[in-house]
């Protein structure tokens, strides 16, 4: 990770200063970039999974009931084709099961199975001890700051 922290600085410097905006940008991106790049190490070293499985799995556990597979969509933010891929691969390996809705064969209703249910009880601490680093290293202050941050970037997204 350091080696990454030297070359973003070193591009940085290459900005010139009335370009604030592109530096804040590449500062944004670059850090969340890092904290995602040690979460996706993690998950794979230890659990041998990636972030897009973990992160629908996680998605799947807070609605027992289950979700469609455009709720899956909407609610990880990405396609649906990147949603049906990643369930097709968990339901293949039994972490998820896929329940066509009484109401469309089409669509299906995902739910987690008790596998997908384990994976999630060991791999949560881990998740939860990577926010908890993250939140040290920002401070009560810099944690408040970024979420102020957040709250403003995604009121000005929603409007437009």
């Amino acid at each position: 990770m350091n080696n990454n922290l030297q070359i973003v600085e070193q591009k940085l410097q290459h900005i010139p200063r009335e370009k604030e905006g592109l530096r804040l940008w590449l500062r944004i991106v670059s850090c969340s970039q890092m904290v995602e790049q040690e979460v996706r190490n993690m998950l794979r070293e230890k659990f041998d999974t990636t972030l897009p499985r973990f992160e629908l799995l996680s998605a799947l556990d807070r609605v027992p009931d289950g979700l469609s597979m455009g709720e899956l969509s909407s609610w990880l933010m990405v396609t649906k084709g990147n949603v049906t891929g990643i369930a097709e691969r968990l339901s293949e390996d039994g972490f998820i099961k896929r329940n066509p809705t009484p109401t469309d064969r089409r669509s299906f209703c995902v739910t987690l199975t008790p596998k997908g249910k384990a994976l999630l009880v060991k791999a949560c601490p881990l998740w939860n001890e990577a926010q908890t680093r993250a939140k040290a290293v920002l401070g009560q202050r810099g944690a408040a700051a970024v979420r102020s941050l957040g709250q403003g970037i995604w009121s000005q997204i929603g409007r437009g």
